[in-house]
């Protein structure tokens, strides 16, 4: 009868062990900071909220979850003084979703000092690769309804004069080429409404820069998404990879059969 109390008695204290390791286990968690509210790009964090800032402890919060659930690189709450020392004078560069979890040394987050709260480029940063930059165009958007995210191509065209090598006489002609292609819109109606701006390569920034200098009128047209006969296939944009052929006076009168202009 001894025996067997205490063989019940060791059962007991196994169960009693095995019960609570695997609680232990399943109760393992880690106290990290949440976003309270979505958070859009160019929100400002403050320790007092001031407009047009948002306050840290107002746009944060502590929330416990478990360690097997909570991103390696998650940030890890020890105390409001510490949190708020990593996000006061911070901007946000990408948004924050309610409950998206704060990491260290997060991206999505800078100091105030090297961008700007109201700078176009928190409009949506992962539209802006490294090396790219934006440039702004005039483009009557009220008429085509372009959107951030379109794909446009440009065409130049330009103005020269011509003249008869045998009689000196001079007339005006224009020649058009596609180029720059697959060129994503960035925002529309900004900086003003009736520009738009694109996000381009910087070297082919440059050849735009000379293109308009040089007095070409450039002419944006859409590009239908995920074209299968798209010939440029998956290029990054910007580059002639989709060509065309020059169109002047000459070959439109050739193309729909009128005759051919020239000097008499």
């Amino acid at each position: 009868m001894l025996l067997g109390l205490v063989l019940a008695l060791a059962a007991a204290a196994i169960v009693f062990y095995i019960t609570s390791s695997v609680q232990g286990t399943l109760s393992q968690t880690v106290a990290v900071v949440a976003a309270s509210m979505n958070l859009k790009s160019g929100t400002i964090l403050t320790l007092d909220g001031a407009a047009p800032a948002v306050q840290i402890q107002a746009a944060f919060a502590v929330k416990q979850v478990d360690k097997k659930l909570a991103p390696p690189d998650a940030y890890v709450f020890t105390n409001q003084d510490a949190l708020n020392t990593v996000l006061v004078n911070h901007v946000v560069r990408e948004d924050f979703l309610m409950g998206d979890i704060l990491r260290n040394n997060d991206p999505r987050l800078a100091p105030i000092g090297t961008t700007s709260g109201t700078s176009i480029t928190n409009i949506n940063p992962p539209a802006l690769p490294n090396g790219s930059v934006l440039a702004v165009l005039d483009v009557d958007n009220a008429s085509i309804g372009l959107q951030p995210g379109d794909l446009v191509n440009i065409i130049a065209t330009q103005s020269f004069v011509i003249t008869d090598p045998k009689t000196g006489a001079t007339k005006t002609d224009r020649i058009s080429q596609t180029t720059l292609t697959k060129v994503p819109v960035y925002a529309v109606d900004v900086p003003a409404k009736g520009k738009i701006v694109v996000v381009l390569s910087n070297q082919d920034a440059v050849y735009l820069a000379q293109l308009e200098h040089s007095g070409y009128t450039l002419m944006v047209v859409i590009r239908k998404p995920g074209d299968p006969g798209d010939p440029s296939g998956s290029n990054p944009a910007g580059g002639a990879n989709d060509p065309t052929s020059p169109v002047d006076d000459t070959s439109i009168f050739n193309h729909f059969g009128f005759p051919t202009p020239g000097f008499p």
